[in-house]
């Protein structure tokens, strides 16, 4: 899928399949594969609540606990920031 896929598909409202291979790498303690779909997903859009959220545990898997405490706020930031959108249109 290249990049105009992934943007229509975001504008859909599908989620993004790096996503959930994200997360099951991390599921099964595969924290590089993991860190790295959530890096791909972050680099097309740096506000992705359930990437930042990903790369917050695997921060903290990792015992980096700044890292993880930096990711897992901004990415409640980007959730309320989202939702505050959808309520607006």
């Amino acid at each position: 899928m290249n990049r105009h896929e992934r943007r229509a598909q975001a504008k859909q409202g599908t989620p993004d399949p790096r996503l959930q291979q994200g997360l099951a790498a991390f599921q099964a303690g595969r924290l590089d594969e993991a860190e790295a779909m959530m890096a791909s997903v972050m680099r097309q859009n740096p506000r992705e609540p359930t990437a930042l959220h990903i790369a917050g545990l695997v921060a903290f898997q990792r015992g980096d606990p700044k890292a993880a405490v930096e990711r897992l706020t901004a990415a409640i930031k980007a959730k309320r920031s989202e939702e505050h959108t959808s309520e607006l249109q």
